[in-house]
């Protein structure tokens, strides 16, 4: 680049540093290499989050010129539905997933270690003992080392119960949140975490882990779990199948002021 030219960069999160091994050496070393330049170089760093600022800080020694801006959520897809919004979206999601039953808690995302999917059937398995309807809902595209997550599936007691639709076309991926009696992301990291954002919107009591991201994002508003612990994370999914349902996000979760706090520093830097 010129150096003439100021640089503003955006650092996801660094997963990497912390799950080497769950990567390919390529895109490994590809990601080790770009996010150190990067965080060496850039005049100006955003962090999606506090918790990817503080790996920042640890991995890079950076500090300096290194802004938070939260993402933002999409409110006008993701919100909390009307009584007839939710009743006709209901037939539109059993027609194209048909084996879709309720009520059934529900994960978003790919489908990879990190994610803590092996823990969380084995945590579905206990709240089912005391919620017998309940089906386990992954909807997944596509993800990398999922051979210990499909054994842990095949392995499952209650794998007449878990579903796996795929990724779930997204004209009905709100409706698969505003359908779900909870939804469940227990990773081991997180950079951000944004189906926390949409379960939220929807109105879905969510539980999640107590590291990295996510408490940050669910700031107080989710069921907080310690995602190594299988016992945690079914006494979390037990609490949020009882909670009432919420009353959405605010404005002020939108992508309209994430790209307006973007713009701040953009304009600063």
């Amino acid at each position: 680049r010129s150096k003439k030219m100021k640089t503003v960069a955006v650092i996801h999160d660094l997963a990497f540093h912390m799950f080497g091994k769950q990567y390919t050496f390529k895109d490994w070393a590809l990601l080790h290499a770009f996010s150190a330049q990067v965080a060496r170089e850039a005049d100006t760093v955003i962090a999606v989050s506090q918790s990817t600022a503080h790996d920042i800080a640890t991995y890079y020694g950076r500090t300096k010129d290194v802004h938070v801006v939260h993402h933002g959520v999409d409110l006008e897809k993701f919100h909390v539905p009307s009584e007839d919004e939710k009743q006709s979206s209901w037939q539109a999601l059993t027609h194209q997933y048909p084996k879709l039953q309720k009520p059934y808690l529900l994960f978003v995302g790919q489908m990879q270690p990190r994610k803590n999917l092996v823990r969380l059937v084995k945590a579905f398995e206990m709240a089912k003992a005391e919620h017998q309807d309940l089906q386990l809902v992954i909807s997944s595209g596509h993800g990398w080392k999922q051979a210990e997550i499909l054994d842990a599936i095949s392995a499952s007691s209650v794998k007449n119960r878990i579903y796996m639709p795929g990724a779930v076309v997204d004209n009905l991926l709100p409706a698969l949140y505003w359908h779900a009696q909870a939804f469940a992301l227990v990773s081991m990291y997180e950079g951000f975490g944004m189906p926390i954002l949409e379960a939220l919107a929807c109105g879905t009591p969510v539980v999640t882990s107590n590291v990295s991201s996510m408490p940050e994002v669910a700031a107080g508003k989710a069921m907080l779990v310690e995602p190594d612990s299988t016992e945690s994370i079914a006494e979390g999914i037990k609490k949020a199948l009882l909670q009432e349902r919420g009353g959405g996000l605010t404005n002020g979760h939108s992508w309209d002021v994430c790209a307006q706090r973007t713009w701040q520093v953009i304009r600063r830097g």
